[in-house]
């Protein structure tokens, strides 16, 4: 994403990541991010994706 340089969307699966320092929040459809995390996981140690929780020191709360 140009205006956005640390957000990066994959258009063949609609899924946006945004990675701050260790922080890394990916969102779009649910059926593509094992493929996004897989994908990124050969390009260094990740850690193994956790529910959405708390991102940049801000809590979030998912509701349907």
């Amino acid at each position: 994403v140009q205006e956005h340089p640390s957000s990066f969307y994959f258009p063949a699966e609609k899924m946006l990541l945004t990675i701050y320092v260790d922080d890394l929040l990916l969102s779009g459809p649910e059926k593509y991010h094992s493929v996004i995390w897989k994908r990124l996981s050969g390009k260094g140690r990740l850690d193994p994706p956790e529910e959405l929780d708390r991102f940049l020191g801000r809590g979030h709360a998912l509701s349907p």
